[in-house]
C-alpha cells in the first residue's frame, strides 16, 4: 500500500472509526459499508475534494484549519494546522501537497487530543 493510501486508511480509521479493508491480492482498499458492501476509500491525501471532507469533519467538532503555502529553495510545500482558541500548543504538518498536509494535521491533532485525555 503506498503512502497516500495508507494515510487515507489512517484518516478513515482514526477520524471516523471506519473499518478499512485492504485486499492484498488486488491492492484495493475499501470501507465496509452497511450489509458489508464495499465502499470506495476516499482519496483524502491526494484529492482536494476528498480532503475537504476531513476539513468539514474537523470543523464540525470545533477546529479551524490554518494553511500556509511555503516555497523553500524553489520547492513548494504546504504547512497545515488545526487550531482552537484555547491556548494549546499545536503541531504544524508540512507536505508537498495540500491534501496530504490537511490529513497529517488532522491525524496529528486527533492523536494529540487522545494522548491528552489519557494523561489527565
Amino acid at each position: 500500500m503506498n503512502e497516500h493510501r495508507l494515510t487515507d486508511a489512517n484518516v478513515a480509521r482514526t477520524l471516523w472509526k471506519a473499518l478499512v479493508i485492504h485486499d492484498s491480492e488486488t491492492g484495493e482498499s475499501y470501507l465496509s459499508g452497511s450489509d458489508w458492501k464495499k465502499v470506495s476509500l476516499p482519496h483524502f491525501s491526494s484529492n482536494v475534494e476528498d480532503a475537504h471532507q476531513v476539513v468539514a469533519y474537523m470543523q464540525s467538532i470545533g477546529w479551524t484549519l490554518s494553511v500556509k503555502q511555503d516555497i523553500d529553495h524553489g520547492e513548494s510545500s504546504y504547512l497545515a494546522v488545526f487550531v482552537k482558541n484555547d491556548n494549546r500548543v499545536y503541531t504544524n504538518c508540512r507536505a508537498k501537497t495540500l491534501p496530504m498536509a490537511i490529513c497529517l494535521a488532522a491525524l496529528s491533532t486527533y492523536v494529540n487530543l487522545s494522548l491528552k485525555k489519557v494523561n489527565l
